[in-house]
């Protein structure tokens, strides 16, 4: 990952055969765009990218789509995410693997008004 640095787009349509995405995602702080990423958000896992690791991608924009998986959401991750302070994110599509429940995630993430939270049924 140290040699994608400066990558401003990280697009993983069609890989469904990815089970978990690195820890070094998180380092990739000039990211604009992330879809279709998987992330872990039970606890910080120290290989796998967890909810927390947002919290240096400080450059997102527009929409973010992610599928979280765990079976409950770490608040210290939740807020460690700072997903609320990210003015340029819009929109986050949420796709729930697990036995974690809509209404946990939306308190967990303590999203303003101005970040719109979808949950989505389908995955590629």
């Amino acid at each position: 990952m140290g040699k994608l640095m400066k990558l401003i787009y990280l697009y993983t349509w069609y890989c469904s055969s990815i089970t978990f995405y690195p820890k070094g995602i998180g380092c990739l702080t000039f990211l604009r765009e992330l879809t279709n990423v998987i992330v872990r958000v039970d606890h910080n896992d120290a290989n796998e990218f967890s909810l927390g690791d947002f919290e240096t991608l400080i450059h997102l924009r527009g929409d973010v789509r992610v599928k979280l998986v765990g079976n409950v959401i770490d608040a210290d991750e939740a807020i460690r995410a700072n997903l609320w302070n990210k003015k340029s994110l819009n929109n986050i599509r949420i796709n729930l693997d697990g036995d974690i429940k809509e209404e946990a995630v939306i308190k967990a993430l303590k999203s303003p008004s101005e970040l719109g939270i979808e949950f989505i049924g389908w995955w590629f």
